[in-house]
């Protein structure tokens, strides 16, 4: 059961006169339990514990896990995804779902540039979504995939970010668009070191930080368990920021932690996998049931006219609650409405998610 959705209120009035109807939208701005990205959910990316796409339901080889959301002015929320496993890029035979054949170096020519051409991290992104793989043992996103209705258009490739360095928690984050498209280049890509570091990370390193290696946020550390990374000293999953030293590049090594890999896996142990990421709408995600609470607030407090009022209804959808006669009072406006959404990101001082919002009818004593 969710907390407080609506909240009925009931403010206090001197004589017995007509008040106009008013209704109060109350946006409840609480500290974060964890970091995000950023403080204020609408128009920028925040991490949530994320929910599991399923293969079947994707039309791909591979669940997928939900690790951040993102919420436009226009209320429209969009999901991050990545996938569980890494994609298949090695054209011979005989070696499909074998890490130590499915690695890369960054680039080639050798290089730290994510937009390169020779990017073969971005190359083999771009060749899988849009089924231009070859050879016999190469994944493909299938070009009637059902992720293809609700991937969206996103500026990742212009926001590389930096791996390792303070900045590279600020400087890194994607957005999407409100652009629905089903095929393209860059539509799919690699995460950045900042979205690995606040998104899907048990730890990430800083280089101007003491210690260098820091603890990542609770949710962080629960979405990095729902993906599978090789358990094999030095592989890890290529990131697109380049990194703070020449020849590296940003990687999620096997044991959770953000850092950096170096781009030529002959001259080092470090192994880099490719695990592309969307930007979908959040509706991909099935619909299922959430309960709320209806309280009838006297104006300016917690305090109940009445008891309160348990519904439930399915995530994303809208419900409408009608004020109640309450003996003494009297309600200003007669009904709200509000949508629907999963508590993902709590705050320390409530269970109300920091994603959503209370909306308060005003009402007057009689």
């Amino acid at each position: 059961m969710t907390d407080v959705l609506n909240s009925l209120k009931y403010p206090k009035m001197k004589k017995i006169f007509c008040l106009t109807l008013t209704l109060a939208l109350l946006l409840m701005m609480f500290l974060p339990l964890q970091q995000s990205s950023a403080a204020d959910p609408v128009g920028a990316s925040y991490t949530v514990n994320g929910r599991r796409l399923s293969a079947a339901s994707a039309g791909d080889t591979s669940d997928w896990i939900e690790i951040a959301q993102y919420t436009h002015t226009d209320g429209t929320s969009y999901s991050l995804i990545v996938r569980e496993n890494y994609i298949n890029t090695y054209a011979g035979s005989g070696h499909y779902g074998d890490p130590t054949w499915q690695y890369s170096p960054y680039s080639s020519p050798l290089g730290t540039n994510y937009l390169n051409s020779g990017s073969r991290v971005r190359n083999a992104i771009n060749n899988w979504f849009n089924g231009r793989a070859t050879g016999p043992a190469v994944d493909n996103l299938s070009a009637n995939a059902y992720l293809r209705s609700y991937t969206v258009q996103n500026n990742a490739a212009n926001t590389l970010g930096t791996a390792s360095t303070a900045a590279g928690l600020t400087n890194g984050f994607s957005k999407p668009t409100t652009n629905q498209v089903r095929t393209g280049d860059d539509i799919a890509f690699a995460l950045s070191y900042g979205e690995a570091a606040t998104f899907l990370s048990k730890t990430h390193f800083v280089r101007s930080l003491n210690p260098q290696t820091q603890t990542s946020n609770t949710l962080a550390i629960t979405n990095y368990g729902k993906i599978n990374i090789p358990q094999i000293y030095g592989y890890g999953m290529w990131l697109r920021s380049p990194g703070d030293i020449a020849t590296t590049a940003g990687g999620l090594d096997y044991t959770g932690r953000a850092f950096q890999f170096q781009i030529d896996p002959t001259t080092s142990n470090e192994r880099g996998l490719v695990y592309p990421a969307l930007w979908v709408q959040s509706s991909i995600f099935p619909s299922s049931d959430i309960g709320y609470v209806v309280h009838y607030y006297l104006e300016g407090t917690t305090t109940s006219v009445a008891p309160d009022k348990i519904g439930t209804g399915k995530v994303g959808s809208s419900v409408t609650e009608s004020a109640i006669g309450v003996s003494g009072y009297s309600a200003v406006a007669q009904q709200v409405s509000q949508k629907l959404w999963l508590p993902l990101v709590m705050n320390l001082y409530s269970t109300i998610p920091r994603n959503l919002f209370q909306l308060c009818i005003q009402c007057t004593i009689i």
